[in-house]
């Protein structure tokens, strides 16, 4: 927090104290707000009334800034009684230190922020961390505020520096090509591959880092672990960090432990220190089906990307390498495996300096704002591969851990498991005007002859389209989104049925222990026009209603698959309704069951939105898996059904399809399990000159294509539907059991690429304007495919 755009309001102290030193007498009193905004600040006798009618944040400086140094004990305290005269309606305020260097640089803003208890005296102690030299105590404040401060006091009362290591101290562990430095300052680590050379050393945010300020009370340490007990200086929490670095495999293993009970606050705090990038690098983030950013370009992607759903890192790495060459030589860097990701994710950073390259670091939040648990994560070092050796690792990562199942597994127990193998996933707008059976036969008769067809259908329609050979049968469903009955009248919904009504009140999410504060959803337009929030179904409640409505649906019809939307694209919930309490751990495990059941009770072919990999052995298909979330049209969730026949947004041209960016990392981990579709607002046909791009990244990563159109565009594009299918349905079909084995690129600026699969298929694509000579001989066309069959290296 910063308080540098200001108002100031000085006041000629009259020398009170109350407290211990209390105000020194010859101080003057100053106000701050942003947007010059005005602070009250009126002494009255031992007391001093604030009122701060505005916005934004303010603080009142009460005591000059004192030099301190790290490791003095100081204890603030301040008392808040209602304002005389005032409505005292709001009231939230804090008392905190501002920490600085010698030179004057920022160490803390809001350090040992305290919340004024109404009726007494609040004290808060802490230590001084490192680094600090001078302390300003003032008191801090958001939005409107009114209230009486008195007992104001800040004294040292220790002094606890002979107590903790050196903060230059630093243990040195080592591995058959690794040496490894871990710091007592932040409990940071430096690593040197000693097969290129290269170190990577920490780069640290103070403003983010969880244990920046952390004081090292004990360490132990051999050649291949570090363990130090470090006391947090703003909490006095205990933690204890422990570094094992494998001496075979060059694997670091990092743990975080605390208290369970530890107070995380709302924030997410990184752990370890982000590493170093080099020039020449990139980023690789499993984002959707997967993208690599140049750490020397300026960054455009989210600040940060959590690892517990599908609008985060759909697999639990990420990493920083160079590009393999064309023989799949080359490519050395490292990759972070997120073990414990139901509460964390990656933070993107850009190292200081005048470089600004990019890099990232794990961030972990609180469990139910608790600590919870110990975190977890791995590092691993390659010095060949690339973008490949990342998935690959994660690979085996997945197996270990059981989230592999593969569909020769799936297809044991269901069998129509295998139709989903090379289908074209269709949704179709206009039965009225053209039947759907009339749609499947002519579809059929243009050789698209494998369809999901998701656009459900009467009983009999079911009934025909199942006895279809090459047919599989779904619909769309939800257990998220829950109507409330003042918002069906506002909607004009007539009925309950199918929007999860039954669910109002009892079974939704509470964001805090007040049944007030309930989880907003996804909102809906009302009748004159405004948008209002649904609720959110509690996942622990989710999988009964299910099972309710597929037995009743079931008496009717019967489909042979189900697609289940953001039931893995939403992240974990918290949930605080006393009936059915929940961590994220535990919405997982719900939302698993959701998608488990639908399998393993109604033995169904089962599709959800984006994906997760937590989701694999119980999920058949995704769609939103190949559309990377942030590089969507604008809108595409609502408007879904149009097609976009504008100007091609630049971040979609760049990104969304563009050769240099994305990388097929889903596959090189899970093709062989799970399929990946477009989204269904950024499906083959949503930009007709884009359209022949998609297919292409289709056929080189062995995917289907999504189709949805009415019954115009059906009569009008026709054919042009049945080529898209012709063109990528053999390869997913011949492919779909089997393992993407790699992905290269044949040129420097990444226009032509290959992959190869485990059953021998080979396939190249040039996504450039020019030819390309083949390297086994050949010219491919630009905009072209080649599809072949070989020994495979």
């Amino acid at each position: 927090m910063s308080f540098r755009t200001v108002s100031v309001l000085m006041i000629a102290f009259a020398g009170v104290c109350v407290h211990g030193a209390g105000i020194p007498a010859n101080h003057k009193v100053s106000s701050f707000a942003r947007q010059g905004q005005k602070v009250s600040v009126a002494q009255d006798g031992a007391a001093w009334n604030v009122r701060f009618d505005g916005k934004l944040d303010w603080c009142v400086n009460f005591f000059p800034q004192q030099s301190v140094k790290p490791g003095e004990e100081y204890e603030l305290a301040a008392r808040l009684d209602p304002l005389p005269g005032g409505t005292n309606t709001h009231t939230f305020c804090r008392i905190s230190a501002i920490l600085d260097d010698a030179k004057g640089g920022n160490i803390s803003w809001v350090w040992a922020a305290t919340p004024l208890q109404m009726g007494q005296v609040t004290t808060k102690r802490f230590l001084v961390p490192p680094g600090v030299a001078k302390m300003r105590v003032r008191l801090i404040g958001l939005d409107d505020f009114e209230g009486r401060i008195s007992a104001l006091d800040v004294r040292k009362v220790g002094e606890r520096s002979q107590m903790f290591l050196p903060v230059d101290s630093s243990w040195k562990l080592t591995s058959r090509n690794l040496d490894v430095c871990v710091f007592a300052r932040s409990a940071a680590f430096a690593v040197t591959d000693r097969r290129s050379g290269v170190t990577r050393s920490p780069q640290r945010t103070e403003s983010l880092d969880f244990l920046a300020h952390g004081l090292v009370c004990d360490a132990t340490a051999d050649a291949q672990r570090v363990r130090l007990a470090l006391l947090d200086p703003e909490t006095f929490a205990k933690m204890t960090v422990t570094y094992v670095l494998d001496p075979e495999t060059d694997e670091l293993e990092v743990f975080l432990a605390a208290d369970p009970d530890f107070p995380m606050g709302s924030q997410p705090r990184c752990f370890p220190s982000a590493l170093s990038s080099r020039t020449g690098e990139r980023m690789v983030l499993p984002v959707n089906e997967g993208i690599a950013y140049p750490v020397d370009e300026p960054y455009r992607g989210h600040a940060q990307f959590h690892t517990y759903g599908g609008h985060g890192l759909c697999m639990a790495f990420a990493g920083v390498c160079t590009d393999p060459g064309a023989e799949g030589k080359g490519g050395a860097g490292y990759g972070m495996i997120f073990e414990t990701p139901d509460d964390g994710g990656i933070k993107m950073l850009q190292t200081p300096g005048t470089d600004r390259l990019l890099t990232g670091a794990p961030f972990w939040q609180g469990q139910k704002k608790r600590f919870g648990y110990t975190r977890r994560v791995r590092y691993f070092f390659f010095a060949e591969g690339g973008h490949v050796a990342l998935a690959k690792r994660y690979r085996q990562y997945a197996k270990e851990k059981g989230l592999f199942k593969t569909f020769r597994e799936k297809a044991r127990t269901r069998p129509a498991v295998d139709r989903l193998l090379g289908a074209a996933n269709v949704w179709y707008w206009s039965p009225r005007k053209l039947p759907h059976l009339e749609i499947v036969k002519d579809m059929q008769a243009l050789g698209i002859d494998r369809i999901l067809w998701s656009a459900s259908g009467s009983p009999e329609v079911i009934a025909a389209l199942n006895q279809m050979p090459g047919v599989l049968t779904s619909r769309y469903d939800i257990y998220q989104d829950v109507y409330y009955p003042e918002m069906m009248e506002a909607t004009g919904h007539k009925r309950v049925n199918g929007l999860n009504g039954e669910a109002w009140p009892h079974d939704i999410i509470w964001t805090s222990p007040s049944s007030n504060d309930w989880k907003q959803a996804w909102s809906v337009k009302t009748k004159d026009g405004r948008f209002v929030p649904t609720a959110m179904m509690c996942d622990m409640c989710a999988p009964e209603h299910e099972r309710r409505r597929l037995t009743e649906e079931r008496k009717s019809y019967r489909l042979t698959a189900r697609f289940i939307d953001t039931t893995v694209a939403a992240p974990w919930q918290e949930c605080w309704n006393p009936a059915h309490p929940m961590t994220r751990t535990e919405s997982k495990y719900w939302k698993m069951e959701l998608l488990r059941l639908l399998g393993d009770e109604f033995g169904l072919v089962v599709g959800s939105e984006t994906g997760i990999d937590a989701s694999v052995p119980y999920c058949d298909y995704y769609e939103g898996m190949l559309s990377i979330g942030p590089y969507r049209v604008p809108n595409a969730g609502r408007d879904v059904h149009v097609v976009w026949t504008n100007e091609v947004p630049e971040r979609v041209a760049k990104f969304q399809v563009g050769e240099k960016y994305r990388l097929p990392l889903w596959e090189l981990v899970y093709h062989d399990c799970v399929c990946a579709h477009w989204y269904w607002g950024d499906y083959n046909n949503k930009l007709p000159t884009l359209w022949h791009r998609r297919d292409l990244f289709n056929v080189l990563y062995g995917t289907m294509g999504m189709y949805l159109f009415n019954s115009m565009q059906w009569t009008e594009l026709r054919e042009r539907f049945a080529a898209s299918f012709r063109m990528t349905s053999p390869v997913a079909r011949a492919t779909g059991y089997s393992e993407m084995l790699w992905h290269r690129y044949l040129t420097p600026d990444r226009t032509v690429q290959r992959t190869a699969f485990a059953d021998g298929t080979v396939v190249t694509v040039n996504f450039g304007s020019q030819p390309f000579s083949l390297p086994e001989g050949g010219t491919l066309g630009p905009e072209a495919h080649k599809v072949a069959r070989q020994a495979i290296d």
